[in-house]
């Protein structure tokens, strides 16, 4: 089949019905724009006073996770019943301030001032019986000692009578028989002085003997002595060192055991942060991290330094250690508001975070400009309690009304009046 060409007046017509057709196109077009800039806009005005504004700014962005928590002392001392007893009085009440020495409780408990009663009287026994030993082993060495002093008064006699009948005999004007009279009584006078110098040894050593078996008697019951002592004592409960009364779990009249709670004292001025962080978060969390500690109007430096296990309703107990000196007014079970930072991510746009928004998903801010602000999907990222990364829809510097807007979902824009 063989295409023909059109007759001239044909193409004249159709080239008319294009003009016609594209002309009406142009003036509906025209009259959709009039329409649109004629239209009455929805507009709401705002006093600028009644609107949080905040600029968007780019650096570092650190992420927190956020807990309340309070102060609590970093070290807990626990004073326990080191001797049974009843609780006579209580000096101390929870919550004073107590100095090392003082005395906290009053203990009763007649067995234990009995037995520290009996080990007095059985050392003053003791060292009576020893006493009356030394005296007995004195006058039996008086004794020896007159005894050498006489035996050798006799000696010396006995010589001088053997030695003149030794001469007489000699001379032919003594007997054999006085001489040996006079040779024996010398001879038996030497014997006794050797068996006195015996006997006087013999009654040292007994003496040292006796002496040491009462000297370690006495060093037990000394001993005995000071222990039951020392339980009396005990029932006298005393501060161990300056510090204030956090806890005193009994009762006056109550009857304790050894080892038993009296109470908890902790130092005023050695404080740690203790935050209770949600389960959720709490896995962002670790041990090393930096935070920041809010007192009333103070900020101080902190690190997680100790971890709970498990949780306990809801939430995990996150100790801190505090950095910086706490402010005067800090105290042990004061409030405060805990900041431990998870990471930084550098050079990224951030904003004062609005009121509502979510983190990592899409939301529709009001921009402004000028005396107006017109709504913007905005792709937001990561957020703190404080601050929110701005992913896309917004440049340094531009300004976002970041309070409460959601009465405003409907309008297209803001106009800020002062």
């Amino acid at each position: 089949m063989v295409d023909r060409p059109l007759p001239e007046s044909q193409r004249r017509r159709r080239a008319v019905v294009r003009v016609i057709v594209a002309g009406g196109l142009l003036l509906l077009a025209a009259f959709a724009v009039a329409w649109m800039f004629s239209r009455p806009r929805n507009v709401a005005r705002v006093r600028r006073s009644t609107v949080t504004i905040a600029e968007v700014e780019q650096g570092t962005f650190v992420a927190e996770v956020r807990a309340r928590g309070h102060l609590d002392a970093r070290e807990v001392h626990f004073i326990s019943a080191a001797s049974p007893g009843r609780i006579e009085a209580a000096h101390a009440e929870v919550g004073d301030a107590v100095e090392a020495g003082q005395l906290l409780f009053s203990l009763q408990n007649p067995e234990v001032q009995l037995a520290a009663a009996q080990a007095d009287s059985d050392l003053a026994k003791a060292e009576a019986e020893v006493e009356t030993l030394r005296t007995g082993f004195r006058t039996r060495r008086l004794e020896l000692d007159e005894e050498r002093i006489r035996l050798r008064a006799r000696r010396e006699r006995a010589e001088r009578e053997h030695a003149s009948h030794k001469e007489l005999a000699a001379a032919g004007a003594s007997s054999p028989g006085e001489l040996a009279t006079a040779t024996t009584e010398l001879h038996e006078v030497t014997a006794l002085l050797h068996a006195t110098a015996r006997r006087a040894k013999e009654l040292e050593r007994s003496e040292g003997t006796e002496l040491k078996r009462y000297r370690e008697r006495i060093d037990h019951l000394t001993t005995v002595r000071d222990a039951q002592h020392r339980r009396v004592e005990e029932l006298q409960v005393r501060a161990p060192r300056s510090s204030v009364l956090k806890e005193r779990p009994v009762q006056l009249g109550e009857w304790v055991t050894s080892g038993k709670l009296l109470a908890r004292v902790v130092d005023p001025h050695d404080l740690e942060a203790k935050a209770e962080v949600s389960e959720a978060d709490v896995a962002e969390v670790a041990v090393g991290m930096p935070a920041r500690v809010v007192i009333e109007q103070t900020t101080v430096r902190a690190e997680v330094h100790a971890i709970a296990p498990s949780a306990r309703d809801g939430a995990v107990d996150t100790r801190l250690r505090i950095l910086d000196p706490l402010p005067a007014s800090a105290r042990i079970d004061q409030g405060v508001d805990i900041f431990i930072e998870t990471h930084r991510a550098p050079e990224v746009l951030t904003l004062r975070r609005p009121v509502g928004a979510v983190a990592n998903a899409q939301s529709n801010l009001f921009v402004v400009d000028g005396d107006e602000a017109h709504q913007r999907i905005v792709r937001l990222g990561e957020a703190s309690d404080r601050i929110i990364v701005i992913e896309s829809g917004l440049a340094v510097g531009e300004l976002v009304i970041v309070s409460e807007t959601s009465r405003w979902d409907e309008v297209e824009a803001l106009k800020l009046i002062e």
